[in-house]
Parts: C-alpha cells; structure tokens; sequence
C-alpha cells in the first residue's frame, strides 16, 4: 500500500473522514493502487455516513454517502443494514426491505439484521412475514425474547380492510397476550432495545383497557426494573409551598401535543404551581417550542435513551405531580410511566386511551368527552375537568393562505368539497359507507383526503374504499401534503369537513372551527369519539352532532348543498370561538384539578 493510502488509513482511524476520502478519491483519478484506493473510500464513506448519523445531519447526505459506499462495495453488511434503516426511517419501506434482505444474507450480527428486517415488513403492512421474522427473533436472542413476541403479538393492519377484519385481528391480539402473560419464560433486557406500544389498537374507537393492562403486565413482569420507585417518594408529604408539576412529552413544540399544553405553560398562576418543561427528545426551534420554554419554571432535557438515567434526572426534581401528555404515542415515555417517580402520577388525551399503567394514578378528562360508562374504559381513575369553553386554552389557529383558489389544488368552484383531514391511519372502515353514501346522495360531491407519508397506506385506504365501488374512483382525491398556511386554506375552501369515525379529530377539528368551515361528528362512547360532541356541546351547535350515519350523511350533504344553512352555521361556529380559543378559564379548572390531586386543597 502506497504512502499515501497509508496515511489515508491513519486519517480514518482518527475520523478524518473527509481527508481520508479526498486522499482516496486522487488515487483513483491517478489510477494508483486503485483496489485498495476504493476499498479505504467505501469504508471512509461509511464511516463519514455515520458520523452524520450521530450528529442528526440531514438523511439524504447520509444516503448519499452509503450508496457511494455501496457502489464501491456493495457486499458492505454495515452500509446494507444502515442503508437500509435509514430508508425505513423516511418513509420508503419497500426499497428498507430489498436492502435489508440482502443484508441479512451478509450480516455479521443477524440479530440486528433481523431486527430492521422484521420493522421494515411491518411497516409495509407484511404482517405474515413480519410474524416469521419475529419468531425466529425470539429462537436467536432469548435473552430478550419478550420483545420480540409482544411485538408479534401486536401485529396488527393499520389500515383494516373490514369492521370484521378489525374486529377478528383485535380478539387475536387478546389471545396472544393471553398465552403471553401465561409463561414464565419470558425475558426483556433493554425495552427501548425493540419496543412496542398499543398506538394503533386506540384508533379503533374500542375500549382497550384490558388489552393495555396486558401489555403493561408483561413488560413489568419481563424487565422488572421499569417498575423502579424514587426513594423521596414514599412518605412524602403534601406540598407546603407551590405545586410543582413536571410535563412530560417528547413533542413539547409546534405539534398537536403541544399546540394542547401551550396555553397550560403560559397562563399558569406562578405564585401557585412550578411547571417544568420535560423535553424526551431534542424540539425544533419553532414559536410552541420557544414559548413553552419560555414560560416554563424550568426545562430538562433529557437526552439519548438511558431509561436509568432518565428517571433518576427526573426525581431529582422532586416533582408533587408528573404529567404525562401522551403515553402511548412513542416508547420512552410510556416506560418512563411505569416508575413511580412522583407522589402523583397522572395523563390525558394527548393520547387518548387508557395506558393500562399500574403507577399511573388519573387520567383526567372532560365531562364533555365522558359518559355515565367511561370509568371503566380506564386502568386510571378518571378525573373531570368542568371547563365551560375548551378543555385546553388552545391558541386560535390563523395564518392560512388565502391567495389560494380552489383551482391551486384542482377543484371546480361548482364543486361541493367535503375535506376529511385526518391521517390514514385514522379512515377505519367505518369511514367507507360514509363516503360512499356522501358520493351517491351529492353529484357534485368530491371527497378530499390527503396523501398520506408512507405510500402503502394510500394504496391500501383507495383499495378498500374503492373495492366493488371502482365508479367513485374519480371522486376521492388525495391532495399531496400541505404546509401549514396551504392545509388551512384547504380547511377554509371547503363546504364541510367530515370528521373521522369512530376516531375523532380534535386538533383538526379546532383548525377547521377556526377557520368557519363546519364539521360534521357523530358521537360515540369513548373519549376518542366525542371530541366532536364536547367541542360543538361548549358554543351550543349540537346540531352539528349527528345521532346515526344516515344523520351524519344527511347533515354533511344539507351543509354543501344549502349555502343559507352553511352560512348560518359558519356565523355561529365564528360566534362561540371565544370558547373555543385562548379561553384562560380552561387553565384554571385544571389548576383547581392539579391542586386537589397534589393534596393542597381539596376537590369542591
């Protein structure tokens, strides 16, 4: 080897990556030494690629490098398995399975191997292959065979092809967990290693408290450390001084999450509550972000995801409440819930289901969103707020484009446009007969819907509500996804929005209020299916709360057929924003919730 390589050799084992490169590339262009030329680049790009990685530097870089890398050797199982995570990561799960099925026949680590191979067929909706890959996942690493089968256990399609599909996958999940929770040979180290949450069993408008319960025993029978109890939490007494609360989320910015707590951070009686901003993972720089800390007595941040070192900064705070917004929706938090970290440990609907979390002691809610049944759709005691407008001081949307025209997005101003803003993952099957009946009754309907990230989801949404209806074909329109300014005018430009069944919208909702476009809901019996009916219920526009799905057809067709009609819902829905939006009462209702589970002053 050359001199020069030599020392190309040396600037990769000090991280030169880029110095090494430019030494490499010169010898292939020179033509000396070029084998060993291009195989120190290929391993300097990999290495530069994981550099990148490390420091959260922007994929397609990162992708560019390692198909570089792969081009000068493309047996490299490291860049094959990177490569392959990374497209599974931006959304692209096919090409991450063609990747990761040529990686995993190279693989050193096969576990590892296995491991993205086994996410990125999920993530095509491949359960029978994602099953196989799981099992034999569990025969490799028994060390953490728990993992594994709570994972295959919860299988489950996002998009579902019928009501009886859904229903026949969910009594599956049960008798899985079932034969779970019955061995006891069962074994977890890490959990954040290969977790697994209930996220897409809540989309299905279904009490889920049993099957949460399960999920939440295994885990604390498998790796009983998640259970880990701070040593100043027992005995502690009620605070004497002000409430101090930790609000715990990893999507504290400029996200549904945290558009809910913002107002909670900003109007909070200081001489009453300390409210510490407990950040899971890094926020974009964006104004929710800004302001909540900004607002907030302090911030944690807690990097990486050292679950042992995450709950010891957490009790150090010495929190009397910790409030989680979103259990359920990505993994740290939920195992940070399983602790007892707090005197105090409580959630809400920032995801709205039960977590089925032992040391999770409220779930609070609204009464708006609760029936006489919901107490036992909860592991936690259910906690009320009587807020009179909004559950949430919620800042009004506003900032929507309106230099665009219905033709920006290719509609017809005769056109009657009925907008359903929710994620794919949310258009259950119930949603179909409602389109359906919606396109029958309307000639001049046209469903809009937007084109989801992941291209499987589309195709799997369009093969069900097209399937023996292939006449409606042209009258569902995706719209690509929108920013911000655009999604509201879409919102705006519409004759009505047609909330989601049996998964309601709440933040869509709230833009599309804001916006005087009105919505369409039929309530249900779950909190998740009553955010419609508990928004209408606190301006007075129950009308809008359909009682069937003929109703609810029959209602949404009337606002895009009848213009007097929508007007005079438009100038209600503008009427009772103040209810709606910025309302500071919300945050005192919860101060009065906070102070009376905290022990410093008794529920009235």
């Amino acid at each position: 080897m050359s001199k020069r390589l030599q020392r190309a050799r040396e600037l990769l084992a000090q991280r030169q990556f880029d110095e090494a490169q430019a030494i490499c590339r010169t010898e292939i262009k020179l033509r000396r030494d070029v084998p060993a030329a291009r195989k120190l680049l290929a391993v300097a790009l990999y290495g530069h690629s994981v550099q990148l990685l490390a420091h959260g530097e922007f994929h397609a870089d990162v992708e560019a490098l390692l198909r570089e890398a792969l081009g000068l050797d493309p047996d490299n199982p490291d860049a094959l398995n990177n490569l392959g995570a990374l497209l599974l990561k931006t959304n692209r799960p096919r090409e991450a399975v063609a990747m990761l099925e040529r990686n995993l026949r190279l693989a050193r680590d096969g576990v590892a191997a296995l491991e993205n191979l086994a996410l990125a067929q999920q993530e095509c909706g491949d359960l029978e292959a994602a099953s196989a890959s799981l099992k034999q996942l569990a025969e490799l690493a028994p060390a953490d065979n728990a993992l594994y089968l709570l994972r295959e256990a919860l299988l489950f399609p996002v998009v579902p092809e019928s009501t009886e599909a859904l229903l026949a996958a969910r009594e599956l999940v049960s008798r899985k967990l079932a034969a779970l929770l019955a061995r006891d040979d069962l074994r977890a180290g890490d959990p954040l290693r290969f977790p697994s949450t209930y996220f897409p069993l809540t989309y299905h408008g279904l009490p889920n408290a049993d099957i949460n319960r399960a999920i939440a025993q295994i885990y604390a029978r498998t790796c009983p450390s998640l259970t880990w109890q701070a040593s100043q939490v027992a005995g502690r007494q009620a605070p004497h001084g002000r409430i101090k609360v930790g609000i715990v989320s990893a999507f504290l910015h400029d996200h549904s999450v945290g558009k809910v707590c913002a107002g909670l951070f900003e109007y909070c009686d200081r001489s009453r509550f300390e409210l510490v901003a407990i950040r899971l993972q890094p926020a974009p720089d964006d104004a929710v972000a800004r302001a909540i800390d900004g607002a907030a007595a302090g911030v944690l941040r807690l990097a990486g995801r050292d679950l042992p070192s995450a709950r010891e900064a957490i009790a150090a705070l010495r929190p009397d409440i910790l409030f989680y917004q979103d259990i359920g929706m990505e993994p740290m938090s939920y195992f940070l819930a399983m602790a007892r970290l707090a005197p105090v440990q409580v959630t809400w609907f920032g995801h709205p289901d039960t977590t089925g979390i032992a040391n999770i002691d409220y779930f609070l809610s609204w009464e708006n969103f609760e029936t006489a049944d919901s107490p036992a759709h909860y592991s936690e005691r259910l906690l009320l707020s009587q807020a009179t407008g909004n559950v949430a001081c919620y800042r009004r949307p506003a900032g929507e484009d309106r230099t665009l025209t219905r033709a920006s997005f290719g509609f017809a101003e005769d056109d009657h446009l009925y907008c359903c803003a929710q994620q794919a993952y949310k258009l259950m099957p119930a949603m179909d007969s409602l389109f359906d009946d919606v396109l029958r009754r309307d000639p001049r309907a046209v469903i809009v819907l937007f084109e989801p990230l992941q291209t499987y989801l589309r195709e799997a949404v369009e093969n069900r509500l097209l399937k023996n209806r292939p006449q409606l074909a042209g009258r569902i329109r995706f719209l690509p996804m929108q920013g911000y300014a655009a999604y509201l005018r879409v919102l705006q430009l519409s004759d009505v929005v047609l909330d989601s069944v049996p998964f309601n919208g709440y933040n869509t909702t709230l833009d599309a209020l804001a916006m005087g476009t009105p919505v369409v809901t039929l309530a249900g019996k779950t909190l998740r299916d009553r955010f419609g009916f508990g928004l209408y219920k606190a301006i007075g526009l129950d009308e809008l709360v359909a009682d069937s799905e003929a109703d609810y057809v029959g209602l949404a067709v009337r606002l895009a057929s009848d213009a007097a009609f929508r007007a005079s819902c438009r100038n209600r829905i503008t009427a009772g924003g103040d209810r709606l939006f910025e309302d500071i009462s919300a945050v005192r209702e919860m101060e009065r919730l906070m102070a009376g589970i905290a022990g410093k002053h008794p529920l009235a």
